[in-house]
């Protein structure tokens, strides 16, 4: 069984550092794979040192090695922790301050002896009502690459919607970001660089056993990170930060 640790309003897994609840926020898929080396879709999985497949390495686990590997903590309280991953000469520390808002910051620092490249991203699935009425704001006129068209370059016009698959990554992505959900919805903070929106709709959200019949509707996916064009580069020692603060609005 996955260890877990338990807060006053939030719940976090050691596998994976993934944060499984806060308030009623997150969505938490209906069979969740609760296995060592293994993700599910739901809560607050961490994507390091890689997005999607790695470009050199077919073989290589989807979305990197950091939401399978067993995290260590190196402080806690009531409310907030902080904990860390030793991996491949990588130092990753995420923390988390549970309040009236949900505040999270990375850090990663380079130990190895040359500079070396990274993409990350927080995959933060919303719970929302019904996905094909949500919308989100503050991607509009943002260069993108679109995954179900063979990573297409387009450009947003307007809100984004959810009247399909949408699996995009949005360059150069700005703060804040909003997720309108009828009169409710999220407000996103922070200095990230990329923002990937995912949705995979019915055809191929039923083929996803963790999420049963209709988990799919229950979920929006807004990630922020570095990701594609905005891979970050660091040298021996160097160390990189990103910040995020989600609130709820309406």
């Amino acid at each position: 069984m996955l260890q877990k640790l338990n807060f006053s309003n939030a719940e976090l897994l050691l596998h994976g550092a993934q944060l499984i609840s806060f308030k009623d926020w997150l969505f938490f898929p209906s069979n969740p794979n609760f296995e060592m080396g293994r993700s599910f879709h739901g809560g607050i999985p961490i994507i390091f040192p890689w997005f999607g497949s790695k470009r050199d390495d077919s073989k290589a686990p989807s979305h990197g090695w950091a939401r399978t590997k067993e995290w260590t903590v190196a402080s806690q309280t009531e409310t907030s922790i902080a904990l860390e991953l030793l991996e491949q000469e990588w130092r990753v520390r995420l923390q988390y301050n549970f309040g009236d808002t949900l505040q999270a910051q990375v850090e990663i620092q380079n130990q190895a002896a040359s500079s070396r490249s990274f993409e990350i991203a927080l995959h933060t699935y919303f719970a929302v009502s019904d996905v094909s009425q949500v919308e989100i704001e503050g991607l509009d006129g943002l260069t993108y690459l679109d995954k179900p068209d063979n990573h297409a370059r387009k450009t947003q016009s307007g809100v984004v919607r959810f009247e399909g698959e949408v699996d995009r990554v949005y360059l150069n992505a700005p703060s804040p970001l909003f997720i309108r959900d009828g009169a409710t919805g999220f407000e996103l903070r922070g200095d990230w660089k990329s923002a990937v929106t995912w949705n995979p709709a019915k055809e191929k959200g039923t083929s996803m056993s963790d999420l049963g019949e209709d988990g799919w509707k229950r979920f929006v996916c807004l990630e922020v990170g570095a990701i594609a064009d905005d891979t970050v580069e660091l040298e021996p020692g160097e160390t990189w930060t990103m910040n995020l603060e989600v609130a709820r609005t309406g």
